[in-house]
């Protein structure tokens, strides 16, 4: 294996400590890369229901028939779906180009606070998801394939997270001693 690719995932471990300048900023910018691996798989996420707007409209109207909605109200609920759809597809466009962009200043930066937040947010989606779940709110078909290789991706994700804020505090320790 080639000695460059051995340093960035000796890096990208979380349960082995930085041993100098260069492991630390190595480390700290593997949360860069994790970042942008989940804004790209957040990209296609967003293409994929901006290209069938059918899944999106057929899972709103499950989860409205599992919260047993008069027909009428339904039809309003809907018609609401439909006129937010280009926005939340924007909005979704919006998020994936702030993903990025955080990425891009966790890799010049390497700061810890960016590793904190994500793993921050990692947590609320999981401890939400789990509620929802748990109080039957979640439609039928919406943990498809995709949403478990999100889920996947996540968990695999969050090691490398998880070594850069390790990385980035051992860089502020050995920046305050330079």
């Amino acid at each position: 294996m080639n000695q460059n690719v051995k340093l960035w995932l000796r890096a990208a471990n979380p349960f082995t400590p930085p041993r100098g300048m260069a492991e630390a900023q190595r480390a700290a910018r593997v949360g860069a890369v994790a970042l942008g691996i989940e804004a790209l798989a957040s990209a296609i996420s967003s293409i994929r229901t901006m290209a069938d707007p059918s899944y999106m409209r057929d899972l709103m109207s499950q989860q409205f028939a599992q919260m047993q909605i008069p027909a009428k109200e339904l039809e309003f609920q809907m018609a609401i779906f439909d006129a937010m759809r280009p926005m939340m597809a924007m909005l979704s466009l919006a998020i994936v180009v702030l993903m990025a962009t955080v990425a891009v200043v966790q890799w010049r930066q390497m700061t810890r606070s960016i590793p904190i937040a994500m793993l921050l947010f990692g947590a609320y989606s999981i401890v939400t998801t789990i509620g929802v779940l748990a109080f039957g709110f979640f439609p039928k078909g919406a943990m498809d394939g995709w949403a478990m290789f999100s889920w996947a991706l996540f968990a695999i994700l969050s090691l490398p997270v998880i070594a850069s804020y390790r990385g980035a505090t051992a860089l502020e320790k050995l920046k305050r001693t330079y």
